[in-house]
């Protein structure tokens, strides 16, 4: 029983640590405060974690990890852009309490950069199975293209999802529709659909 009860602190920490980041930034918070709404001593904590700042990293982690799982499920080869971002926006928003604490600008965090680098490497892998590349453009180019058109699915999830307190599957459908969409009109421009040879 003490080792199932022990097995449950670190899950238990950041669980009240997200908790008090809804009303704090991470540099108010104090370890013993998080002890004490934890009903932990500090000794416990520091079994488990140097300080806040890797507590939040942890959490982070697992937050990019379940991105990571979701994403690794889905077959590129048969499904459409739409429905992969559908995949990330959904779990954005039911996830959209804890990443907006993430997020937002007093935790000075990468967690924004992570998250991105995640999504450019699902776009690429998506797009050297739907497209065909261009011997002649460059890599970087390729990167650009990529990163454009990330960053404004990352403008378009922070101030659609994050900021909306009611929204419905619809409106998801509807907004991996409108970025789906957009995201193709930059990379046709590029590159061809393997589809249209």
């Amino acid at each position: 029983m003490v080792k199932k009860a022990q097995s449950n602190i670190p899950q238990l920490l950041k669980q009240n640590l997200i908790s008090l980041l809804n009303t704090l930034p991470i540099h108010k918070i104090h370890i013993t405060q998080l002890c004490k709404i934890s009903h932990i001593n500090r000794a416990t904590f520091y079994a488990y974690y140097s300080d806040i700042y890797e507590l939040l990293h942890d959490i982070e982690k697992d937050i990019i990890a379940e991105i990571c799982e979701l994403m690794n499920n889905t077959d590129y080869s048969i499904s459409k852009s739409a429905y992969i971002t559908e995949c990330f926006f959904t779990y954005i928003y039911e996830h959209r309490s804890i990443v907006r604490v993430l997020l937002s600008n007093g935790n000075q965090t990468d967690f924004a950069s992570d998250i991105n680098e995640v999504l450019t490497n699902l776009l690429r892998k998506s797009v050297y199975i739907q497209y065909d590349i261009p011997e002649d453009l460059p890599l970087n180019k390729l990167n650009d293209i990529l990163s454009f058109i990330v960053f404004g699915h990352y403008a378009f999830y922070v101030q659609f999802f994050i900021s909306a307190d009611e929204l419905n599957k619809d409106m998801i459908l509807d907004a991996a529709k409108t970025c789906s969409e957009l995201s193709e009109i930059c990379l046709k421009n590029y590159l061809k659909l393997k589809s249209d040879k």
